[in-house]
């Protein structure tokens, strides 16, 4: 492993509504990665930690009415850091991590000026459409069709970048992305170039929960690997489960164009839809075409 001398700090992006999950995510990260030599921030709106266990991290809070940007925001103005590594608060650590385990990335970032690696756990990698980079067995670029370039997937952003791609709005994760799935200035290669996904998914991280419900796979990892979670949400129906288990296997298999196609004919509106008026006017603002 190579030795990385570019300091990285470890930034939960939170949210006050799902605190009960919070305390798994901070578990997690004490049973599988308890030597992890990166600081760990949570930036929230308001709510301190009252756990009867104290954990390894720094609290921020971005005020009541910070949505996913100002917080990426409040990071930027108060964290000393090169890189950022962004989490939600249901990524869930599943297996041992080694100590140093972002360095290499690090090294690659830094020797090849990258300013952007996404991460994707198991369940995204149908977005792994890209061709392999630069000979590296596990990064591969981001192709200007992909319908997201930039996300809310666990990411290494290099502070510079990230602070160009969030603009000084306050909006959410959904229109965040949206920001960047409509503008055609983020799908040409000269955006692209810097940005990359690293597919191998090192943090062995898996997502917890989905509009608000647990995802029965998610929760069986975690016991299989000795943790019983300590939230007790809603787990998802069998039926949501499979449907979103079909989704998923299907963004994995087809083609981005018939994806793109299939979509006109489903009966509930896409995500992004709902939010199209906010994320005109962010790019309106932010410059962008």
């Amino acid at each position: 492993m190579e030795k990385s001398n570019n300091k990285i700090a470890i930034v939960g992006i939170f949210w006050d509504g799902y605190y009960d999950i919070w305390e798994d995510f901070l578990e997690l990260k004490e049973k599988f990665w308890k030597e992890c030599p990166y600081p760990l921030y949570i930036v929230n709106e308001s709510k301190d930690l009252n756990f009867s266990r104290n954990y390894d991290v720094t609290v921020i809070h971005a005020g009541d009415d910070a949505l996913y940007s100002r917080k990426v925001q409040k990071a930027l103005d108060v964290i000393e850091a090169d890189y950022f590594l962004l989490l939600l608060e249901d990524f869930f650590f599943s297996k041992p991590i080694d100590k140093g385990v972002l360095n290499d990335v690090l090294c690659i970032m830094s020797k090849h000026n990258l300013s952007y690696m996404r991460m994707p756990m198991a369940e995204f990698k149908g977005s792994i459409k890209g061709s392999k980079y630069n000979g590296y067995d596990t990064i591969h670029n981001i192709e200007t069709n992909s319908e997201y370039t930039v996300s809310c997937q666990p990411s290494i952003w290099k502070k510079e970048f990230l602070s160009k791609c969030i603009g000084d709005g306050n909006y959410n994760a959904w229109v965040f992305e949206g920001i960047y799935a409509m503008s055609r200035d983020a799908h040409t290669q000269e955006f692209l170039q810097s940005c990359k996904i690293e597919c191998s998914n090192i943090l062995g991280l898996v997502h917890g929960a989905l509009q608000g419900k647990m995802l029965p796979k998610t929760v069986d990892i975690i016991r299989a690997a000795g943790y019983e979670l300590k939230n007790r949400r809603e787990m998802m129906s069998l039926k949501d489960n499979i449907a979103h288990e079909r989704k998923e296997w299907l963004q994995s298999v087809l083609p981005l164009p018939l994806q793109k196609f299939l979509k006109h004919f489903k009966k509930s509106k896409p995500v992004l839809e709902k939010y199209t008026d906010e994320i005109k006017a962010q790019l309106s603002q932010m410059g962008l075409n």
